[in-house]
């Protein structure tokens, strides 16, 4: 007989300061992939976001993982350093990631 096992989750916001210069402002996307990068049945997502605010990726299942923002559109190249952030059930992790 199969069982199915539930675990919790928990979630990771991360957000973008105004910029200095309201004129040089550029959407970005933010992503989050496994530690490892992305693989057939991982968890991991992306979301465009504009200077001045943010996303809460919710219902992340624990484990570790990485994130990165760039401007959208953009080259990968262009992307921020990678933050590793590690997931726990039930908490919540809160990243402001400074854009050049």
């Amino acid at each position: 007989e199969a069982q199915r096992v539930m675990t919790g989750t928990g979630e990771v916001k991360v957000s973008l300061p105004k910029p200095a210069d309201p004129g040089a402002a550029r959407h970005y996307v933010a992503e989050l992939e496994p530690e490892g990068g992305n693989k057939v049945g991982s968890w991991g997502g992306s979301a465009h976001i504009a200077p001045g605010s943010g996303y809460t990726f919710s219902g992340v299942p624990p484990g570790v993982y990485v994130v990165t923002v760039r401007p959208n559109p953009g080259r990968e190249s262009e992307s921020t350093t990678p933050m590793t952030v590690r997931v726990h059930a039930g908490s919540s992790t809160n990243l402001t990631i400074a854009i050049p």
